[in-house]
C-alpha cells in the first residue's frame, strides 16, 4: 500500500504540474484542479478503486496542506464504474463534459482503460492509467495518445 500510495503521489504531482502549465490562466488561478477518478468500487474487485482513490485523495490532502500547485487546490472527484465498460465511458465523458476535470485519473481493469483512452484521446484530455498490465496500452506508440501510464509492481 505504501508504495501504490508514493507512485500515486509522484504520478499525481506530475500530472497536475503537466495540466496547470497547459490550462494556467488569471481566471483558472482560484478555481481547484480537479482530477476525475474512474474505478470499480464495487464487487469482488473494489480494492482497485479503494486503494486507487485513498492514494490519489491522500496525495491531494498532502498537497492541498503546502498550498496547492501554482496556488491551486486538487480536489478528487470519484465514480464507481462497477466494472462495466460503457459506465466507464459514460463517466468519462461526463467527467470532462459535465464536472470540467483537468484530467482523468482510471484505476480500473484493463478492459475499461482502453475504454477510457479512447474518450480522454476524443476529449483531448490528459489521462493517467494507474493499473494496467495490458502492455500495448501503454507502449503501442501508433496510438498517439496524451497520457501518463503508471506501472506500479513487478
Amino acid at each position: 500500500m505504501r508504495k501504490l500510495g508514493l507512485g500515486v503521489c509522484a504520478a499525481i504531482i506530475a500530472a497536475c504540474f503537466l495540466s496547470v502549465s497547459v490550462n494556467i490562466g488569471a481566471a483558472k488561478a482560484a478555481e481547484p484542479i480537479k482530477i476525475g477518478f474512474v474505478s470499480i468500487f464495487s464487487g469482488r474487485v473494489a480494492m482497485l478503486g479503494e486503494e486507487g482513490s485513498k492514494g490519489a485523495i491522500l496525495a491531494a490532502e498532502q498537497i492541498n496542506a503546502k498550498g496547492g500547485v501554482l496556488g491551486r487546490n486538487i480536489e478528487v472527484i470519484t465514480r464507481d464504474s462497477g466494472g462495466k465498460i460503457e459506465e466507464a465511458v459514460r463517466i468519462a465523458r461526463d467527467f470532462v463534459v459535465r464536472d470540467k476535470v483537468d484530467f482523468i485519473m482510471d484505476g480500473s481493469s484493463s478492459r475499461e482503460s482502453f475504454a477510457v483512452k479512447e474518450v480522454s484521446r476524443d476529449l483531448k484530455k490528459l489521462t493517467m492509467i494507474s493499473f494496467v498490465v495490458t502492455c500495448i496500452l501503454a507502449s503501442n506508440p501508433a496510438l498517439k495518445v496524451r497520457y501518463v501510464a503508471l506501472q506500479i509492481g513487478h
